[in-house]
């Protein structure tokens, strides 16, 4: 057996055959001369399902590496070994000789008449090495029907006319084998001979034909989609063989011409080597003819052709090269046939030099007449999408923000603004990538939920996949995350799973892990476009994809020479593991509405020009509040909105409705105040800090726009940044009455896209999230997509680009509801948040248009001895304590040390142990845990309510610290009611009682992002009875940060004699158990207001209540009236039932 194989391999170009059955190209042929078989050995190894062992090593010998392959099946064994200088390439070589040996003992498998999935790999290895055009459909008539057909089509530059072949089957899956079995049978029988001359030409010498640029008619074709959909343009192409190897193409336009009120039909031709070609060079000369694109004179064509050529083969020095003389030999316009790519291939490499020196020079060439718009947002997207080689993403997005933009906008102020917001935006969607995978590496059991998917067809960048036969579709509908249209996902090959786990040696520093592949060499990004089937009906689910990696940017592909150009690894029949990375819906909705608010202009084959129908449209007011200078923008706020009211009459409106609506009646009169300015103002402001109401005014400024303007036919619009902000307006509006439609994802969002369609007519006050505003249900037929006007809630906590949303439904006024001195919005880019991305349209029209906010004033929420500190640090005194103290009793179970303040400040100090640890980037400290349980533990056997408890912190891995501690003292129960969470992601709640680890502990004093004052106000505003804050009182106040208030706010609590170090808390515990003890009664801490009970079990007409001590185990009674307590049951005392 290895006598043949070794006569195989001695023999390359030896015509191999099926049991003496003669092919047209014989699958060893293929296997032979193949690039890349790693494809067809995974689909033959799921078929046959051996036992496989492997190993890779290094040869002794030389500087190779060495794979090796053990197969053991049906007491059938195979070893052999694969060199390559690369470790992908050692296995490839192992794969194609286990290939080689299967083609005798298993030829049924490997025989592509009877096996389509090796047919398809077959096929489409041809298709990559011939230049030839495969297409695979499903036939319309059946694709209802039980019975499933498909039809192959393949064109063949060296070969006269096409081969067509079907299959059917009742499975959509086999049927496609089928027609590619069909397919491989029919295939002409000179073609082996065709392609052994192909493969042993080698590629300098094949000077004669150049080779199709497949990826330049990608390109075309996208640009000539784009305009007609655009312009509302009907394509139709006509195909013919023109000569024996020519292809001639017809496109016909036929559209409306509004400028002379009449249709018209265009039509031109075009003759090439293949359908393919043909097609994208009628597209091109028939957007050239309509004046939609530029010409370019055919010299600068060939250098751009060359250019794609040196790309294809990954001669990225040389594209590199030339592409520095083609930037000063063509004008700008037609940079975007080349730069990108090679900035993608360049990225790719991991070429820092060559990435600087090629932006440098683009950037330098257009300084005087800027640089066109679309291309510098395509440069953006691949800087942007840059994940292999993640590292440079950012210097590459920063070198970029400074270039000179081209006059494509009405004025200076929109090219600034734009520039700035586009720039901050591709920043955080890079971020939100590496967000995404970091996802996946921190959580492995994450992958279980990812799909397995196979390639159905692909032509330019459009891919579509399904599932492999015996795969649940359900992984990819309603799996880990059931995806969704504009989902960006990373592709792997599912033999990288096989493959051990490396980090790549180019990055320095590598901070990531590799587990699930994402640094795989031909893996790739895409957005998906949609996903269509249902697999209930038994229909077979495609999955479309826009692939936006072409295995260059964040990839770098197999080891190459002249003999063996690199072949793309998408082909048909290979698998793929799919990872869900981000969602694109937010970003893109915020270029959309970004653009439109600019009003650049851009090609009309640019995938971002908007067309006869723009998405979104701004007001000129509105317009000129956002985007004019500071003082300009101030008065236009300031002044009376289209519609507004004057103050009398503004009075007289909520006097009338004081009487209708108790919660306008509520009114305090700051809120009054915030009430009156949204009936006058275009743009008002109204700050509303901890406890002061703003979710109350929001709706009270809802209820009086309903009153006065949607009797007059315009609608309202009210947003917040987080679903869980817009599911509580609708709940409140439609408690008061209000008849409202939420839409969007939220949990009170309606699923039914039917119905909610019927309710939005005469719905008063359309609810949704920012992002979720810009939904396409809003601009149906009957409704329209206008809002006059508009209430932003939480809009401290969202980017300025996400309010823009919902700002562009031609509204006239607006409230923006929110306080920026708590935290702003999450951004997942550090750059983008330094640049002032994480700053809001509420922040920036407070601080830097100077626009006064309304300021609500009474804070209802905590007792005055927790407002005291962030009122006097972070509002100037302003804010009235109107909370009833007395209603807000002390917690029980801790030794409070001064009875009249509910803050208490725990030193954790002392000792090596006190110190903070490190889990990748986050903190914890066990010490602070430990003492924090303890705390917890003893405020709940006292009977407090451990729902009424969130125990919060900074940092993540404080949060698992403090819930490993729980669990091993087997006290997980407590996990069940009391929330352990950030600070940042309690944003927006309160509870009873809040304990506080501040976790750093460090010999530097370095508080990191501690130091932040509004993390700092969040956190000391969250509690409404009591306030407990654990951490290193050195760290703390001696910390070198300029913007800390943890010192002022230390000497504060010392003030109040509201510190303790955790040895005294230990004592006082201590004492108080032995004073129980002694006494045989609730110690003093818990008498007095400390006592809380169950209110469940108070009695009508009793001062007396029963609460349940679970340090005793037993009840006792508590005098609501003396706050006495005692264990004997009181006389005359009732239990309660």
């Amino acid at each position: 057996m290895q006598r043949r194989l070794q006569q195989i391999l001695a023999a390359p170009r030896v015509r191999h055959r099926f049991r003496g059955n003669r092919f047209q190209v014989s699958i060893a042929t293929i296997v032979q001369e193949a690039d890349n078989v790693l494809p067809c050995y995974v689909v033959v190894q799921n078929q046959i399902r051996p036992q496989v062992e492997q190993a890779t090593g290094r040869c002794e010998a030389t500087s190779n590496f060495t794979h090796t392959m053990k197969w053991t099946w049906q007491d059938k064994e195979y070893a052999c070994e694969g060199k390559h200088r690369s470790k992908r390439g050692a296995k490839n070589e192992a794969a194609r000789q286990v290939l080689r040996f299967l083609i005798e003992e298993e030829a049924s498998t490997l025989d592509p008449r009877q096996n389509g999935a090796v047919a398809q790999w077959a096929i489409g290895s041809l298709s990559e090495d011939l230049d030839a055009t495969l297409e695979c459909k499903e036939d319309d008539e059946t694709s209802g029907s039980r019975q499933r057909s498909h039809t192959c089509t393949w064109t063949c530059p060296q070969i006269e006319g096409e081969v067509v072949a079907t299959g059917s089957a009742r499975a959509a899956t086999e049927s496609r084998r089928n027609a590619f079995a069909a397919l491989y049978q029919s295939l002409p029988s000179a073609l082996e001979e065709i392609y052994l001359q192909v493969k042993a030409k080698p590629a300098a010498s094949n000077e004669e034909v150049r080779p199709v640029n497949k990826a330049r008619h990608g390109e075309i074709n996208t640009m000539h989609n784009t305009a007609t959909q655009k312009l509302q343009i009907k394509a139709a192409w006509d195909f013919h063989v023109h000569t024996p190897g020519q292809v001639e193409c017809t496109l016909t336009w036929t559209y409306y011409d509004y400028d002379q009120a009449e249709p018209k039909t265009v039509q031109v031709s075009a003759v090439e080597r293949s359908k393919a070609a043909s097609k994208a060079a009628a597209n091109q000369k028939m957007l050239i003819n309509q004046g939609h694109l530029v010409e370019i004179p055919s010299a600068q064509q060939e250098a751009i052709d060359e250019v794609h050529l040196a790309l294809k083969e990954q001669h990225v020095q040389d594209a590199f090269a030339k592409t520095l003389t083609l930037l000063e030999q063509t004008e700008p316009v037609a940079w975007s046939f080349f730069l990108p790519q090679v900035f993608r291939a360049v990225l790719g490499e991991g070429d820092v030099a060559s990435m600087h020196e090629l932006l440098g020079s683009a950037l330098r060439l257009v300084q005087d007449s800027g640089m066109p718009v679309e291309l510098w947002e395509s440069l953006l997207d691949e800087a942007s999408f840059s994940v292999r080689h993640y590292f440079m993403a950012s210097p590459a997005l920063r070198q970029l923000g400074g270039a000179t933009l081209a006059d494509s906008f009405p004025r200076a102020l929109e090219k600034d603004y734009f520039r700035r917001f586009r720039h901050l935006l591709a920043l955080e969607r890079h971020g939100g990538l590496m967000h995404g995978i970091q996802q996946y590496e921190l959580d492995p059991d994450g992958q279980a939920g990812v799909p397995i998917l196979e390639v159905h067809n692909f032509e330019a960048n459009q891919v579509v996949l399904t599932a492999p036969p015996g795969t649940e579709i359900s992984a990819m509908m309603e799996g880990h995350r059931s995806l969704k249209a504009a989902d960006l996902v990373l592709l792997v090959p599912s033999e990288a799973a096989e493959e051990p786990s490396r980090n790549d040696a180019t990055v320095p520093d590598d901070e990531m892990g590799n587990s699930t592949g994402w640094q795989h060499p031909e893996a790739w990004l895409a957005v998906v476009t949609s996903l269509a089937g249902n697999p209930a009906l038994d229909e077979e689910v495609k999955l479309h994809l826009r692939r936006i990696s072409n295995f260059g940017s964040d990839v770098k592909g197999p080891e190459v020479n002249e003999r063996n150009p690199r072949a793309s690894p998408i082909t048909i029949g290979r698998h793929f593991r799919l990872y869900f990375l981000a969602l694109e819906t937010p970003m893109s909705r915020q270029l959309d509405a970004l653009r439109n608010l600019t009003q650049v202009k851009l090609p009309v084959f640019s995938e971002n020009f908007e067309g006869l129908k723009p998405e979104y449209a701004f007001s000129d007011a509105i317009r000129e509040v956002i985007l004019a200078e500071p003082d300009d923008a101030r008065l236009l706020a300031e002044e009376t909105a289209r519609g507004g009211l004057s103050q009398e009459l503004a009075a007289q409106h909520l006097e009338r409705l004081a009487a209708e609506q108790p919660l306008v009646e509520s009114l305090t009169p700051s809120q009054r105040e915030s009430v009156t300015k949204s009936l006058q103002q275009r743009l008002s402001l109204i700050q509303g800090p901890p406890g002061t109401g703003k979710t109350h005014v929001a709706c009270a400024i809802l209820a009086v726009w309903a009153s006065i303007f949607a009797p007059l036919g315009e609608r309202i619009l009210a947003v917040a940044d987080s679903n869980v902000a817009a599911d509580n307006l609708f709940v409140r509006l439609n408690k008061m009455g209000i008849h409202s439609v939420r839409v969007g994802q939220g949990k009170q969002a309606e699923n039914d896209i039917a119905e909610t369609r019927r309710q939005l007519p005469a719905a008063t006050v359309v609810v949704a999230t920012c992002i979720g505003s810009g939904t396409e249900i809003l601009k149906f037929k009957g409704f329209g997509g206008s809002f006059q006007r508009v209430l932003v809630d939480e809009c401290t906590q969202a980017c300025e680009p996400a309010v823009l949303v919902a700002l562009g439904r031609r509204c006239e006024q607006v409230v923006l509801i929110g306080d920026h001195a708590q935290l702003p919005a999450t951004v997942l880019s550090k750059a983008a948040s330094n640049e002032g991305l994480s700053t809001s349209l509420f922040e920036r029209m407070a601080n830097q248009n100077c626009l006064e906010p309304t300021v609500l004033l009474e804070q209802r929420r905590m007792h005055s001895s927790i407002a005291e500190f962030p009122n006097s640090a972070f509002y100037g005194g302003r804010l009235i304590n109107a909370a009833d103290d007395a209603k807000l009793p002390a917690i029980p179970g801790f030794p409070w040390p001064n009875p009249d303040c509910r803050v208490c400040f725990v030193d954790v100090a002392k000792g090596p142990s006190m110190l903070e640890g490190r889990r990748g980037f986050s903190a914890f400290n066990v010490a602070e845990a430990e003492t924090l349980v303890d705390v917890l533990h003893g405020i709940i056997r006292a009977g407090y309510p451990e729902e009424q408890i969130v125990v919060l912190t900074a940092y993540m891995a404080q949060k698992q610290e403090i819930s490993r501690v729980l669990r091993d003292r087997g006290l997980g129960r407590y996990l069940h009611h009391v929330a352990v969470d950030t600070v940042d992601g309690y944003q927006g709640m309160e509870q009873g009682l809040v304990l506080f680890s501040a976790t750093r502990s460090n010999e530097s004093r370095a508080l990191g992002f501690l130091a932040d004052t509004r993390r700092m106000n969040v956190m000391l505003t969250r509690a409404k009875q009591g306030l407990i804050v654990f951490g290193n009182a050195d760290t703390l106040r001696l910390s070198e940060s300029a913007h800390s208030r943890w010192p002022d706010w230390l000497s504060w609590a010392e003030s109040k004699t509201a510190v303790l170090s955790a040895d005294e808390l230990a004592e006082r515990i201590q004492t108080d158990t032995e004073r129980t003890e002694d006494t045989g009664r609730p110690s003093e801490h818990l008498q007095g207001e400390s006592a809380v009970p169950s209110p469940a079990q108070a009695q009508p007409g009793s001062f007396w209540q029963q609460v349940y001590s679970e340090e005793y185990a037993r009840h006792y009674y508590w005098n609501t009236e003396t706050n006495a307590t005692q264990w004997e049951q009181p006389q005359h005392f009732v239990p309660a039932s």
